[in-house]
């Protein structure tokens, strides 16, 4: 039995989105964006959130091929590995694009910031302001093109400007940003990591943070040491919260990210 020519109609114009995670401070806007132009040329969005997890983004993406979509936008797990049903997708060369993260070495398409020009625009920042001690504070970069693309912007600053990094003043392990990790007692224990790491080396004088919450992670770790922001330590981080009541919490990178979605 044949379904009714509208009923056909509404599976072909299917469009999915799978997003590692959103919040407002980065990720709300941006799906916003990619919603509003779907609807424009007529398709209808199917959004998945998969929390981080390799598993459930990939799950997502079978349900939403099931379901008859068209085309997808795919926000990547953070991880060291492939997602298979995302290789496969490009290998069958069906329409996909990256966005804000990409994978590097799959021939497919993504939008993004350039994280490396906006990172050094950060660090030449905190530098211009007389820093030479900056700690750089991220999740793991390996694998995750956002974060490596901004320490490699990091790292450039200080190169143009003639400043020696330290990695021993870097700290690349945080977890507390995913989800999936989201608990108080998780953002406990990052917080104690970044007050055991700026314990260890008092010459630090400022962070770059590689996203707003985990700025956020060290306003608590500095403040429980009596350090303020940003009389005793300068912080700059990647987005924020929009909030037109308010002064910029961090001096920070603010990415186009509706446009983003737009794109």
């Amino acid at each position: 039995v044949r379904a009714p020519a509208a009923s056909r109609q509404r599976v072909r114009n299917l469009m999915g989105c799978v997003v590692a995670d959103f919040d407002d401070s980065f990720g709300t806007r941006l799906v916003a964006g990619v919603e509003r132009r779907f609807s424009e040329l007529g398709y209808q969005l199917v959004f998945h959130v998969s929390h981080d997890v390799a598993k459930a983004e990939e799950h997502a993406i079978g349900e939403l091929l099931e379901a008859g979509i068209r085309g997808l936008v795919v926000m990547p797990c953070h991880g060291e590995h492939y997602n298979s049903a995302i290789l496969k997708l490009v290998l069958d060369r069906f329409p996909l694009v990256f966005v804000d993260r990409n994978l590097r070495g799959l021939a497919a398409s993504s939008v993004g910031t350039d994280n490396i020009a906006a990172a050094k625009v950060g660090a030449d920042h905190l530098i211009e302001l007389g820093h030479r001690c900056i700690s750089f504070i991220s999740s793991p970069p390996t694998n995750t093109s956002t974060v490596e693309e901004r320490l490699e912007g990091f790292v450039k600053s200080h190169a143009e400007h003639g400043v020696a990094t330290d990695q021993e003043l870097r700290l690349e392990v945080l977890q507390g940003t995913r989800p999936f990790y989201w608990t108080i007692a998780d953002v406990q224990g990052e917080v104690k990591l970044v007050q055991q790491h700026l314990e260890a080396h008092p010459e630090i004088t400022a962070v770059f943070a590689s996203e707003y919450s985990i700025a956020r992670i060290v306003e608590v770790a500095a403040g429980r040491m009596g350090k303020d922001i940003p009389g005793k330590l300068s912080v700059v981080c990647f987005d924020q919260p929009m909030r037109y009541d308010q002064a910029a919490h961090f001096t920070h990178l603010r990415q186009p990210e509706y446009d983003m979605g737009i794109r």
